[in-house]
């Protein structure tokens, strides 16, 4: 077995160990819930998947095939299950990417509602189409910002951060979109950002401060009151997310919890 494999093994186990604050549906807790994953799971797929699951389901529940396609659903079921409890009982740390191995077998599973259209023109087939189709637009609706996805049950994307942040909504991945809306926006400047992300934005050509209240409050003196002025903040630091981040000036602070 590769070195580096086994290494990496390592370090996830290791970090499962730590019990970093989770947050979920408003509330911050720390080694996280037992349903974070289920709960995560259905507020990020599609609607329209979901339907194409159940509608695989009930094509399955009134089949009568051979035991070997049988055994291929067990073989479905055996492995989302693995990944769910894996992710539900071990880890501690507790984001949607790490249960995205579990999808695979979702859709694969759906992908037998097509059973429907080997059959006459039903409601059942129009059905799937529906549900392919819903799907469908779904995704196109959240490109290009796939991470931040979520479906009509929670409103969309932009109610999305009531429910869930981090990794499973704010990556960092919106600097290029910010750039650009600074140079459509000159006046905005001096810009106030607090980033939660690795990559110093200078690298991305973003020149931005720290107000004077949030370096105050970073250093225990008090709550954050903004002063007037123009201010772009990650999502994740607005529910209080412990990070350490850029100052503008080269260094980092702690802000959050």
């Amino acid at each position: 077995v590769p070195v580096d494999y086994m290494r990496g093994i390592s370090e996830i186990s290791t970090v499962f160990q730590i019990e970093y604050p989770t947050y979920l549906n408003g509330r911050w807790k720390r080694g996280g819930w037992w349903y974070y994953y289920f709960y995560g799971l259905f507020l990020k797929i599609p609607l329209g998947t979901w339907g194409l699951i159940v509608l695989a389901i009930g094509a399955t529940a009134f089949r009568r095939e051979s035991f070997d396609l049988m055994k291929d659903d067990l073989i479905l079921l055996v492995g989302l299950l693995a990944i769910l409890n894996f992710v539900t009982l071990v880890t501690t740390v507790q984001y949607t990417r790490y249960v995205l191995p579990a999808v695979p077998f979702l859709l694969i599973w759906g992908s037998q509602s097509a059973r429907f259209f080997s059959r006459r023109v039903s409601v059942s087939s129009f059905a799937v189409a529906g549900c392919l189709g819903w799907s469908i637009l779904s995704c196109l609706w959240g490109c290009p910002h796939c991470g931040s996805c979520f479906n009509l049950v929670v409103g969309g994307p932009l109610n999305g951060h009531r429910h869930m942040i981090e990794s499973s909504i704010d990556w960092g991945q919106d600097l290029q979109y910010l750039r650009k809306w600074l140079d459509d926006h000159p006046d905005s400047r001096p810009l106030n950002f607090a980033y939660f992300g690795r990559i110093d934005p200078r690298f991305a050509g973003i020149e931005f401060q720290l107000s004077p209240s949030l370096k105050n409050a970073s250093r225990g003196n008090g709550a954050i009151i903004p002063e007037p002025g123009w201010y772009a903040v990650s999502v994740s630091l607005l529910h209080g997310l412990p990070w350490s981040i850029h100052d503008g000036e080269g260094g980092r602070l702690v802000v959050g919890q």
